[in-house]
């Protein structure tokens, strides 16, 4: 644990990946692996901004100080996350390909 950065869950991160699981038993492990890697800054290239518009120009999101990420879980599926300036993260939604939103 002391390895790993500190991290929290969003008041609504498990309802989110028990709407998204609940036709697929295969993104459990998935939805795992993708936090391990996040805690754990591996596979930087599956993550980007998660950005306040759907152009490619557009800035990143921002929560004060915290600045807001999407990470692959596989094509369909996508991790949303905060990470704090101090490096802290909190996992705040699983959400579709599509869906670019995020629980502030």
């Amino acid at each position: 644990r002391e390895k790993f950065r500190k991290f929290t869950f969003g008041k609504h991160f498990f309802a989110t990946v028990q709407e998204c699981c609940k036709n697929r038993s295969d993104l459990a492990e998935k939805l795992l692996r993708a936090i391990i890697e996040t805690i754990d800054e591996q596979k930087l290239q599956d993550t980007h901004w998660l950005r306040t518009g759907k152009g490619g120009n557009e800035p990143q999101r921002k929560r004060g100080p915290d600045a807001a990420w999407r990470r692959d879980i596989d094509n369909e599926y996508h991790l949303h996350y905060w990470e704090s300036e101090k490096g802290s993260v909190e996992f705040a939604n699983m959400v579709t390909h599509n869906d670019f939103s995020i629980t502030e």
